[in-house]
């Protein structure tokens, strides 16, 4: 066979699957990187991560602010107990608010879809 018949043929080979290639990106909405559903399960997870690493900051400073209220019901510090109070009520309330975004978090749906499971 001849040598530019050849390359010809192997030119127009990877153009076709050139073509094919493009047409296939085409047809999945012009996308070369993972599907958006495994996206969105990667960034709700990055998103679980970070909520968790707020949890563990929050309960570190219930730990602290319950060893102080231990430490004023011994020396009988209504005051110090009720500064505690207030810092457990504010506390509670930024937990309400992690739980609250922690609960419109999207994970499972996107991560079903991306195994193929939806």
């Amino acid at each position: 066979m001849n040598k530019n018949l050849l390359t010809h043929l192997g030119v127009g080979i990877g153009a076709a699957a050139i073509g094919a290639g493009v047409t296939a990106g085409l047809a999945l909405g012009g996308q070369f990187g993972p599907p958006d559903s495994c996206v969105a399960a990667l960034d709700a997870a990055d998103e679980f991560i970070v909520l968790n690493t707020e949890f563990g900051g929050h309960f570190i400073t219930l730990a602290e602010i319950s060893s102080d209220a231990v430490q004023a019901a011994v020396a009988w510090d209504s005051a110090a107990l009720d500064a505690n109070t207030a810092d457990i009520e504010d506390l509670a309330a930024e937990v309400t608010a992690l739980s609250d975004r922690a609960g419109a978090v999207n994970y499972d749906g996107p991560a079903a879809e991306c195994r193929g499971g939806a």
